[in-house]
């Protein structure tokens, strides 16, 4: 019996791979003794592809749920929304 997991992503999440920019559109998780494996799809050419988790480096998405691609800036008053113990 084995203990295969997979895990799709609601909003793909940026990444670097040994083959290019892509978009990490689920994990597959085989169980313990293996590695998870990335399904990422190319930017460049839409190709889809496992790639093993050392591989995979994690980019900057500014542009989640944002309607511009700068990073948003921090409240004014920052200090005014920290808890206070």
């Amino acid at each position: 019996m084995t203990a295969e997991t997979i895990t799709k992503h609601e909003e793909p999440i940026p990444c670097d791979t040994p083959f290019g920019k892509a978009l990490c559109l689920a994990w597959y998780d085989y169980g313990y003794w293996s590695e998870t494996q990335w399904m990422c799809a190319l930017l460049h050419n839409g190709a889809i592809v496992f790639v093993p988790h050392q591989d995979i480096r994690l980019v900057a998405n500014y542009s989640s749920r944002l309607s511009s691609s700068k990073p948003p800036a921090p409240p004014a008053n920052m200090a005014g929304l920290a808890v206070k113990p």
